[in-house]
């Protein structure tokens, strides 16, 4: 049920993502970009005392993961 819930989750963010990038070709690569960079921020943050009780490798995921949907 716990990976049912993660691929819907996924499919759904991919989804809203997808109406944004019809709008404008440029949107698409803005999305992704901006993914992968929360993505490593979020990598280099979590080796600092500050941050590294926050940034788990799965509220990693959960911020790559949402990033798409910055705009929306």
């Amino acid at each position: 049920r716990m990976a049912e819930n993660d691929l819907t989750q996924r499919v759904s963010i991919r989804a809203l993502a997808h109406l944004a990038e019809m709008r404008d070709p440029e949107t698409g690569n803005h999305i992704l970009r901006t993914q992968g960079y929360v993505q490593q921020l979020a990598l280099k943050l979590q080796a600092h005392p500050r941050f590294a009780d926050t940034l788990t490798d799965r509220y990693i995921d959960l911020l790559a993961r949402s990033a798409p949907l910055h705009d929306i």
